[in-house]
């Protein structure tokens, strides 16, 4: 298991957003989760990624526990990869500087060590010829997989993916999913956060759906199914 949350409750003021959510994610395993705009999926991811804390429950990533009470354990920065609807790649910097900034910083990998897995990274998706690019002249797909290479460089124990596509033109959209779809095959541990509900079907092997603040899991694709109306 890379991750476990129990009961996790998270509220903005007056509003509760989540109220006892659980999930389980095991190595290897891609979850898709699926849910009307507004249900809380952002704020879960953030949740899990550290970006906030929550006001009841516990998360196991790892070894490490964390409840309500917890400063988010910094070592685990590292180890759980971001990846949001807009890329947020540096601007000054390209795309092989972006990816290789955590691996020199956080990592502490030298100059040369730095570069040759950036550029590996970039060469997984598809990106080699563009190392040298600025963000500005990639386009809206390309900066994703940039986004994405940062992320893997870091070896996460778990890929968080919000919307990724979402912000994309509809002729980019093919690419980005492709790279997911290259991962979930390799064995990459995902939770993939999409309201593309075909997509959910063909990347993931379990399926969450979060409404009205209450996830359920199911191993069945058909959980989706009663989305499938409101999305169509």
């Amino acid at each position: 298991m890379i991750l476990r949350a129990e009961k996790l409750c998270k509220k903005f003021e007056d509003r509760v957003v989540l109220s006892d959510v659980s999930l389980e994610i095991d190595r290897g395993t891609v979850l898709a989760l699926c849910g009307p705009s507004g249900a809380g999926k952002t704020t879960l991811i953030r949740i899990l990624g550290g970006l906030i804390g929550f006001d009841a429950g516990c998360i196991t990533l790892g070894d490490r526990s964390i409840t309500e009470h917890d400063a988010y354990p910094p070592e685990l920065y590292g180890q759980i990869g971001l990846v949001f609807q807009d890329h947020n790649l540096f601007p000054h910097m390209t795309a092989m500087e972006n990816v290789e900034l955590a691996l020199r910083r956080v990592r502490r990998l030298g100059r040369r060590e730095a570069r040759d897995r950036a550029m590996a990274e970039l060469e997984g998706m598809g990106l080699a010829d563009l190392a040298d690019r600025y963000p500005y002249s990639l386009s809206g797909g390309e900066r994703q997989r940039v986004a994405i290479a940062r992320a893997l460089a870091m070896d996460p124990l778990l890929l968080l993916l919000d919307e990724i596509t979402s912000f994309l033109d509809p002729s980019m959209v093919g690419e980005v999913l492709s790279c997911i779809l290259r991962l979930a095959q390799r064995g990459t541990t995902m939770l993939l956060v999409t309201h593309n509900l075909a997509f959910a079907r063909q990347a993931a092997g379990r399926f969450g759906v979060l409404e009205g603040g209450r996830l359920t899991v199911s191993d069945q694709p058909e959980l989706l199914d009663r989305l499938a109306p409101e999305w169509s």
